[in-house]
């Protein structure tokens, strides 16, 4: 039963790179162990790799983005199934890009309820995707089925509605599009940023979330827990 209250905080631990999980019979989907419990879901769209997460609770699993299409999301849903053996209670959209809801239309079909915030809801009409329920709150913090989380929008930066997904007790941040990985040399797509907005709100996630062990950004590698830093130095060249 999915339950959504409020929680203290966990004891943290800091977590370890542990190798491969699966590989998929679908070459452009991939699950990879980031730690205890934690996964990071990477799919491909003309060899374009996004970044995704997986965080495990005792009956389920809480999704973070969609595959780019209804294809490798409903892929990644059977490797859940597969490897996991539990089914997806609940699925976050980190902003509206296909890299991120571009399967939502396979969340619906199965019934797993499917949030944003109101600006991503909004803005997923628009662009003709399936909306998410746009429910969340510009920073809030609930537990769903023992696992606390804190859901935050810091303002605008590679989108207008760019959230972040912070699990205090295994200190892992889903940075998503927002943040770039330590390999990208530039801001990539940029066609929806906000590049003046976007270092001041950097900045408000490295004060609300000083010490994170992993941050997951949207494509690439999450290798250094130093990825905000990076993006703060791509923005000012």
């Amino acid at each position: 039963m999915l339950m959504i209250r409020k929680l203290l905080p966990g004891l943290i631990f800091l977590c370890t790179i542990i190798p491969i999980l699966a590989r998929s019979q679908n070459k452009d989907v991939l699950l990879t162990r980031l730690c205890d419990r934690f996964y990071v879901h990477i799919t491909k769209s003309g060899g374009v790799p996004a970044n995704g997460l997986i965080a495990e609770t005792d009956h389920g699993v809480i999704l973070i983005d969609t595959g780019w299409d209804t294809a490798q999301t409903r892929e990644l849903l059977q490797q859940v199934q597969e490897q996991l053996h539990k089914p997806v209670l609940l699925c976050i959209i980190s902003h509206c890009h296909i890299d991120r809801l571009g399967g939502a239309a396979v969340l619906q079909a199965q019934h797993i309820k499917t949030i944003s915030t109101p600006l991503t809801a909004t803005l997923a009409v628009k662009d003709s995707y399936i909306p998410p329920a746009g429910i969340l709150p510009n920073d809030t913090t609930f537990t769903i089925d023992g696992l606390q989380l804190t859901t935050y929008y810091p303002g605008a930066g590679h989108a207008k509605d760019n959230i972040v997904v912070w699990f205090p007790a295994q200190q892992v941040l889903f940075g998503g599009c927002f943040v770039k990985s330590m390999e990208a040399d530039d801001l990539g797509n940029v066609a929806d940023a906000d590049v003046q907005q976007w270092p001041v709100s950097i900045k408000k996630v490295q004060e609300r979330f000083p010490e994170p062990a992993w941050v997951i950004p949207g494509h690439q590698g999450w290798g250094s827990n130093k990825a905000m830093e990076h993006t703060l130095q791509l923005l000012a060249k």
